[in-house]
């Protein structure tokens, strides 16, 4: 026969009686009381909806009580322990209550006191970077070895294959925008930027700048308008196999201008011939012949001007129409046939 005093069967259904485990994990009045009925849920009575409610009213109560409570210093949330705290006043007066506390990875960090008591901060951030960039791992000649805060900021610091210690944006390691400590592009300008190489390397160079800098003056014209340099030709060495020396007076070319820069889209050409291959060509019509402003003889703005338009000179392209391109240079009254 079971003892419904000190052993009711409704609380020993399973391996482990549940006062037994309410007190082995200290939960107090409240969550006891919630784990009481949700364990006895129709064992004690058919009525399960009525229990399920009063484990509903006592967990609400503890998370009522713990939202309220004041924070204290040695409170631990997560991994994070208060050290102290203090209260901060915003320009239309209004009072906000934050903390300084220290994370177990050794961080110290200020946050909202309120963040905190609804379990939003956890962490200083190096859960979520140990998670996602994985210390240890890594990017090109960097390898991850911590987190550290700087700045009121994670940062990751790391070890060259060359010995040095740096620290790099995590966003930067993972877009590649940075791949070492600055040491391969030491090396690579050494080995490169002398002698035969030294013509060839500046022109891939300012190929890369154009395509991937978006602080480059060319980069709208290149990068900006989707022009990307293929994967094989980030390496010089690549670049210059498929290309070769640089002729003397000739620019590197793509064939297809709306194409990317790779080897099969690629060419040596003189300045002349690069003009040619351009969005923004001009053509002029003159004497009934049409032909590139490039190759027109008389392009000097004085002989262009003369003519207005007037049957026997055409431009077409460039920024401005006829009419705005005449009115420009030659004065803003009404176009005429003089």
């Amino acid at each position: 026969m079971s003892d419904m005093v000190n052993h009711p069967n409704h609380y020993n259904s399973g391996n482990i009686e549940v006062i037994d485990f309410i007190e082995d994990q200290k939960l107090g009045f409240n969550l006891g009381n919630t784990l009481k009925y949700i364990s006895r849920n129709g064992k004690k009575s058919d009525n399960e909806i009525e229990d399920l409610e009063k484990a509903k009213w006592y967990l609400e109560r503890e998370i009522e009580t713990k939202k309220n409570k004041p924070i204290e210093i040695g409170d631990r949330f997560g991994s994070l322990v208060v050290t102290s705290l203090f209260t901060t006043k915003n320009k239309s007066g209004t009072t906000k209550q934050m903390c300084n506390v220290r994370c177990d990875c050794g961080n110290n960090r200020v946050v909202v006191c309120s963040n905190l008591k609804s379990g939003n901060t956890k962490s200083c951030g190096c859960q979520i970077y140990k998670r996602y960039y994985m210390i240890g791992k890594t990017f090109g000649d960097l390898t991850v070895i911590g987190i550290v805060r700087k700045n009121n900021t994670n940062i990751a610091k790391c070890v060259c294959i060359c010995g040095k210690i740096v620290y790099v944006k995590p966003t930067s390691l993972i877009t590649n925008h940075t791949r070492s400590c600055g040491c391969v592009r030491k090396r690579t300008k050494v080995k490169y930027d002398i002698g035969m190489y030294k013509d060839c390397y500046h022109v891939w160079w300012n190929m890369i700048q154009r395509c991937e800098n978006k602080k480059a003056i060319s980069y709208p014209n290149y990068g900006g308008r989707g022009i990307s340099v293929c994967e094989e030709w980030h390496d010089f060495e690549n670049f210059y196999k498929d290309m070769g020396k640089r002729p003397k007076g000739k620019q590197l070319d793509r064939i297809d201008n709306d194409g990317n820069y790779c080897k099969e889209n690629c060419r040596w050409v003189s300045s002349k011939e690069n003009m040619r291959n351009r969005n923004n060509k001009v053509f002029v019509t003159y004497n009934g012949v049409r032909q590139q402003l490039t190759d027109f003889k008389h392009k000097n703005k004085k002989f262009l001007i003369n003519h207005r338009y007037d049957g026997t000179l055409l431009i077409e392209g460039g920024k401005y129409d006829n009419k705005e391109w005449y009115m420009k240079f030659h004065g803003m009254g009404e176009l005429d046939n003089e």
